[in-house]
C-alpha cells in the first residue's frame, strides 16, 4: 500500500508555500537587505579561521600561518 498522502505533500509543497507567505501578507524585503545572510555567514567563517590560524589551539596543531 503506498502512502499516497506524503506524494502529495511531496508535490504540493511549493503552493502551499507560497499560500502561507500570502496569507501573511508580508512586505517586500528591501534591496539593502536582501544579501544580508550571506554577509553574516561570510563574516563568522572568516573571523573562524582567523581565530584558527592566529590562536594557541593552531600552534598545538600546527596550523598556523607563518
Amino acid at each position: 500500500m503506498k502512502n499516497n498522502g506524503f506524494v502529495w505533500f511531496l508535490r504540493n509543497r511549493k503552493e502551499r508555500s507560497y499560500s502561507v507567505a500570502k496569507f501573511l501578507n508580508l512586505p517586500p524585503v528591501l534591496d539593502k537587505w536582501k544579501d544580508l545572510n550571506r554577509k553574516i555567514v561570510d563574516h563568522y567563517y572568516r573571523l573562524g579561521k582567523s581565530y584558527l590560524h592566529h590562536t594557541p589551539l593552531a600552534f598545538a596543531y600546527n596550523t598556523y600561518q607563518r
